[in-house]
């Protein structure tokens, strides 16, 4: 399996919606933090702020990224 890049800290992320009852299948939101790597599975996971909800999303989720504009 290949890595995934983490996205910087700023950058608008869309990703899969983990909430399976939700009809949305995809979220975007803010990458507001630096990434944390799972000591197990040895994947990043970025911290995202979304419209009313912070998330920690696993960067084999995201399907878009967009960098920061400064």
């Amino acid at each position: 399996m290949t890595s995934t890049p983490c996205p910087p800290t700023g950058a608008f992320v869309v990703y899969l919606n983990p909430d399976l009852l939700d009809p949305a299948p995809f979220v975007c939101g803010a990458v507001i933090g630096d990434s944390i790597v799972d000591p197990e599975t040895r994947r990043p996971w970025v911290p995202v702020l979304g419209t009313g909800h912070l998330a920690l999303v696993d960067t084999a989720d995201i399907v878009e990224s967009t960098p920061r504009r400064p």
